[in-house]
């Protein structure tokens, strides 16, 4: 997955990614391998991929 580029939450979920619960932000979380991948919701079918990091950084 590319950053900055657009996918459906069914191309997320099928490429491996878990979504994580997080609260009160306006963002969707998921994780796979170590990594985490930060997602905006940009209309009713389509997230924007605008940040992954190391799953270590995430939990500081």
């Amino acid at each position: 997955m590319k950053i900055d580029n657009y996918y459906t939450l069914k191309e997320i979920k099928d490429s491996g990614l878990i979504e994580r619960e997080v609260n009160n932000v306006d963002y969707q979380v998921f994780q796979r391998n170590g990594k985490v991948f930060f997602f905006e919701k940009k209309d009713k079918e389509k997230y924007r991929l605008y940040s992954k990091i190391n799953k270590e950084s995430f939990f500081l």
